[in-house]
Parts: C-alpha cells; sequence; structure tokens
C-alpha cells in the first residue's frame, strides 16, 4: 500500500524523513482537523439567537415579555420593553451569559404597566348638578353636567379626583297628570371622563317626585336628617314653592327639589348621590417612579 512521507529538513539542509502516513489516516487527520476548526469557530448567529430566545423563555419572570433579540456575528442587540428594571438587567445578563456571544448591546425600555382600579357595585358616587333638569322642558335620554362632590378612591389612592365632570342623563320625564297626577323625574349617571378616556357608567336612578297637579307645593326627597341639615322653603301662591337644602355634619345629601305648576325639577346646584349598579374598572397611567 502506498503511503505518503512528510519530510524535515536537518540542520545541513538535507531531507531527513520523520513520518509516513496512509492515505486513509491523512483523510482522518484533515477531517479531524476541519471539525476542530468548525468546533473552534463556536456557535452560529443563528444557533445564538435560538439559545438566547430559549433561555428567556424559560425563565418565569421574563417568558412573556416583549423582547427581539438579533445576531450579527457574535454580537447581539436585545430591544424591547420590560416592566421593571430588575427585569432589563436579568435579560441582559442572560444574554451576556450566553456561549458564544461577544457583546451585548442593551436597547431593553423599561415601561411600568399601567394601573387598573376597580370601583365595585354600590360604590356612593356624589355629584352636583352644573345646570338644571325640568320636566316641562326636557326629554329622555338628554344629558346634563355635574360635578364630583367627593373624589373616587381605592384606599388611599385616589382614582378620579373630585371637581372631575360627571354626565348624568334623564331616564324619565312624567307631567302631571299622567303619573297618578305628580309630575316626576329620574336621573342616572351616564359616564365619567378623566385623562382623556371615557368610563361609561351604570347607576341606580335618583327620582324627583312632585304634588298632584293643582297643588304648587314640591315635595322633598332624600333630605339629610344629620345634625346640621337645613332646609328653607319659599312659597307664594301662583308662584310655586322652592325648597333648597344643606347637607347635615352626617355628610348626607339633601336634594334641592322645585314645582312650577304641573312640572317638577331639579335646579343647578342640587347635590344628588346615586349608587353603582354595576363595577367599573379604571385604568391610570404608570406611577411616576
Amino acid at each position: 500500500m502506498k503511503t505518503n512521507s512528510l519530510f524535515l529538513k536537518n540542520k545541513s539542509g538535507n531531507k531527513q524523513k520523520s513520518l509516513s502516513i496512509r492515505p486513509g489516516a491523512a483523510i482522518l487527520l484533515l477531517l479531524l482537523c476541519s471539525i476542530f476548526t468548525a468546533c473552534s469557530r463556536g456557535p452560529s448567529d443563528e444557533e445564538l439567537q435560538k439559545n438566547i430566545t430559549a433561555a428567556l423563555d424559560n425563565d418565569t419572570q421574563l417568558k412573556g415579555q416583549k423582547l427581539n433579540i438579533a445576531v450579527k456575528e457574535g454580537e447581539l442587540t436585545i430591544a424591547g420593553e420590560v416592566p421593571t428594571e430588575a427585569e432589563r438587567l436579568k435579560a441582559y445578563k442572560k444574554a451576556a451569559e450566553t456561549p458564544g456571544v461577544k457583546k451585548v448591546n442593551d436597547r431593553i425600555k423599561v415601561t411600568p404597566p399601567p394601573r387598573v382600579y376597580t370601583l365595585p357595585a354600590g360604590t356612593t358616587v356624589r355629584v352636583v348638578m352644573l345646570s338644571g333638569v325640568d320636566s316641562s322642558v326636557n326629554r329622555v335620554g338628554e344629558t346634563f353636567p355635574s360635578s364630583l362632590v367627593f373624589a373616587l378612591t381605592s384606599g388611599d389612592t385616589v382614582i378620579i379626583p373630585e371637581g372631575t365632570e360627571v354626565v348624568v342623563m334623564l331616564a324619565e320625564a312624567q307631567q302631571a297628570g299622567r303619573l297618578k297626577g305628580a309630575s316626576q323625574l329620574e336621573v342616572t349617571l351616564k359616564s365619567v371622563t378623566y385623562l382623556g378616556t371615557t368610563y361609561e357608567l351604570f347607576s341606580e336612578t335618583v327620582s324627583a317626585v312632585g304634588e298632584s297637579r293643582g297643588s304648587q307645593s314640591a315635595k322633598r326627597i332624600g333630605i339629610a336628617t344629620g345634625i346640621g341639615a337645613a332646609v328653607g322653603a319659599i312659597a307664594g301662591k301662583g308662584k310655586g314653592a322652592l325648597i333648597g337644602a344643606g347637607i347635615g355634619a352626617a355628610g348626607s345629601t339633601a336634594y334641592q327639589l322645585a314645582t312650577k305648576g304641573p312640572s317638577v325639577r331639579i335646579p343647578a346646584q342640587t347635590k344628588l348621590d346615586f349608587k353603582l349598579r354595576d363595577a367599573v374598572t379604571i385604568t391610570l397611567p404608570p406611577k411616576e417612579q
């Protein structure tokens, strides 16, 4: 069998036979060298990307985060968003510790999630009417501006501050003679807008009922019974009657109602208490760090 010999020159310049290699052995040697060279180059960019993605997905804290991985010649760029600084550092560390990664370019942004609160059913929402409602003028479905008297809160956190505009809707309007001889108004909450977002509200109705036709006096409803409640009546023949009310020390609401002829009114500046019929979820921006 023919063999290949390797020769080395000695100091005198003469060739000296040092090693004889069979052809099969030479091929095997070349194959081993190529494998060694490939191994020394490390994983390809595609393999690195798969390895890093798998490492992030296997982490319960980082799984599902919106992270993008790009690799070029062993240099990795990781971008996207995570909710905390701790998660950003964790993602960077996992990428940097992946075998074969030469450099990591961190493009991750920390974006805290929005704050979400729920106002449960039964929550009391107190508003002050900014315009009046009249059973003889207004129609069902019309809306009226009002303002929150007290902030809506969750624990110590203010969700919607006092003074925020709330929309009230006329749900029912009856004139005297159509409902057992008495005029009636029913209003309900419709919506509240805060920080550019409008939230639909579903509440129980508040009713204002006048006396039967021919009577020029008004009927009080929901008048505060707490200490400090003040109710004043101004009445005149043929002019109708106006019932004014204040807020008692116990915080109860007194509704201001008036009738004029067969109609019933809820004047501007009347304070009304509504109870939410359905829970409402409020989403606020992340808290500033």
